[in-house]
């Protein structure tokens, strides 16, 4: 994900959405990290705030980092889509976050990781290796 070498410049702007939506596909459990902890950075200096991200980080990790080998999540004896999770767990973390005052703080916080996330999906060349290939 982070490889220098696997970056360079979309000649256009179709190409750097085809990257940009492949790429989001492909990463999206590192940037909801990533978003995170861009999140956790902005809410630093408020101290409620941040109790209250470390309880929903918590939650994070059980609920959709901490499943691991892509085991679904049953809930009522039915599985839960990951992208429901995905957005039920950012719902509680906006709402958290905005009842303890720090919405200023939640919004440039997420400006930040959207564009670090967008410049990344766009500009990072689909360079994948399966388990075929590594091996």
């Amino acid at each position: 994900m982070l490889d220098p070498t696997a970056f360079s410049r979309p000649e256009s702007c179709g190409e750097a959405r085809a990257r940009a939506r492949r790429n989001l596909a492909y990463f999206r459990a590192n940037y909801a990290l990533a978003a995170l902890a861009l999140v956790f950075l902005g809410l630093v200096y408020r101290p409620a705030s941040m109790l209250a991200f470390l309880a929903l980080f918590v939650a994070w990790l059980g609920l959709y980092f901490g499943r691991g080998g892509g085991e679904p999540l049953v809930c009522l004896r039915r599985e839960v889509d990951d992208r429901v999770v995905l957005a039920a767990l950012s719902a509680a973390t906006a709402l958290a976050v905005a009842l303890t005052r720090a919405g200023i703080n939640l919004l440039v916080s997420l400006a930040v990781a959207a564009v670090a996330v967008g410049l990344h999906a766009a500009f990072r060349v689909n360079l994948y290796v399966d388990e075929t290939d590594a091996f």
